[in-house]
């Protein structure tokens, strides 16, 4: 099958035609996704719809994307309180750039729209790659973290990084 969009899902359907009028019944869907190429800047990502399919995480079940989460005019990423989940960007070529902003909305899980309230203890770790290992710009407390979408950002000068750059949200927890 030629023609495919790179870092996109399909859906595949196949049926045996053995002869004129003679073919069979039609199988599928059968799921899978075209490979990701590497991301450029700028990068944006809005979490649409779907849980991005070239980013990556720990399970589903506990770092997903939601509108239900009030306040919010798009999606948003939400990450339970289990220890280590975590949602990671997908690799972004930084060739000719010097540094790199980043800039995003968060705020804490506050009743029912939004995920159960954090408890004292609970943080959410920023980090960025930087080729070798990764690098907290930001930790949030659940306790005391924001109940509204609050901006925040960050830069990095990536004039010595020799890879590309990628961001995570990382939960830990007690920290």
């Amino acid at each position: 099958v030629g023609g495919l969009l790179s870092s996109t899902n399909y859906e595949l359907y196949v049926r045996e035609i053995c002869g004129r009028g003679d073919t069979s019944i039609w199988i599928g869907p059968v799921n899978f996704a075209t490979t990701c190429v590497l991301s450029t800047l700028p990068f944006n990502e809005g979490f649409s719809a779907n849980f991005p399919i070239c980013w990556t995480r720990t399970n589903s079940a506990d770092v997903f994307t939601t509108a239900a989460c009030g306040g919010s005019t798009n999606e948003s990423l939400q990450i339970f309180g289990v220890p280590g989940s975590y949602a990671e960007s997908p690799p972004i070529d930084i060739t000719g750039a010097s540094v790199v902003d980043v800039k995003y909305l968060y705020r804490k899980g506050f009743s029912s729209d939004c995920g159960e309230t954090a408890d004292n203890g609970d943080n959410i770790n920023v980090e960025y790659w930087d080729g070798s290992a990764w690098n907290v710009v930001h930790n949030y407390d659940g306790s005391t973290a924001p109940t509204v979408f609050t901006p925040d950002s960050f830069t990095v000068n990536v004039s010595s990084f020799t890879g590309p750059f990628k961001i995570r949200f990382f939960y830990v927890q007690g920290s």
